[in-house]
């Protein structure tokens, strides 16, 4: 019997989907922290002289500080989604003049997709 219970996992608090959740978001922590830290141990020595990587470096350290859980809730997704949705709504409008490059609208919108599919993820 306590081989059943301790291999069988019946007593497990978390289901596999939790488990890999909660995988998943270390994985994420875990990556943060290595950019930041390459970039940090890499670029040293440039970054009094570089403002560009000053503030990649500050985006990641606040990166490896927030918690997607916590700020990114369903509500707040849902505002991020409206918000792209507007964004293409604008770039429809704005496609209608012709002077506009439609490349680069499609370009944009392109980067709407990658940003939504992005924020499904989280």
């Amino acid at each position: 019997m306590p081989y059943l219970i301790k291999y069988g996992h019946i007593f497990d608090d978390f289901t596999d989907e939790e488990k890999d959740k909660q995988a998943r978001e270390e994985i994420k922590h875990k990556l943060k922290q290595h950019v930041y830290h390459f970039l940090k141990n890499k670029h040293d020595s440039e970054l009094n002289s570089h403002a560009g990587l000053e503030k990649m470096l500050k985006h990641w350290e606040e990166k490896i500080q927030a918690n997607d859980a916590e700020w990114m809730n369903e509500k707040t997704k849902d505002i991020f989604f409206e918000m792209l949705e507007s964004q293409r709504q604008f770039l429809s409008e704005l496609n209608k003049d012709i002077s506009v490059n439609e490349e680069i609208i499609r370009h944009q919108l392109y980067q709407i997709d990658l940003e939504e599919e992005r924020l499904r993820m989280i």
